[in-house]
């Protein structure tokens, strides 16, 4: 699978790591995966998207039965730091953060994970 995550309940980090190409069904098998979590108000998400390329784009998302979107969007006060790399579809990931502020959620788009680390204060 190309998107690996893990979550430290005890500190509310959901750490994310994806690598490869990434299609429309990854994004909705992860944010399957992460709505099975007990995240707690407040989570903090690093996604590291440094070694991935969007392999879809906004009409695939559009037109998807089932476009996905992030359980985070649910939690109060959640913060993602969506960390991309050369290879990342940027203006996607821009896009997608900007949807998801329509939603409560806080992301910000970052092009170090470092960057990300120090916004989210890990």
């Amino acid at each position: 699978m190309p998107i690996v995550f893990r979550y430290n309940e005890s500190e509310n980090t959901l750490f994310v790591v994806a690598d490869g190409n990434l299609s429309l069904p990854d994004f909705t098998h992860y944010f399957e995966q992460i709505g099975k979590l007990n995240l707690q108000p407040g989570v903090r998400c690093l996604s590291d998207l440094g070694n991935s390329r969007i392999d879809f784009n906004m009409q695939d998302m559009v037109e998807s039965d089932t476009p996905p979107v992030s359980p985070l969007c649910t939690i109060p006060d959640a913060k993602v730091a969506l960390c991309i790399g050369a290879d990342c579809d940027g203006g996607l990931i821009r896009i997608y953060a900007a949807f998801n502020k329509c939603n409560k959620l806080q992301a910000q788009v970052f092009s170090s994970v470092a960057e990300g680390r120090r916004w989210l204060e890990l």
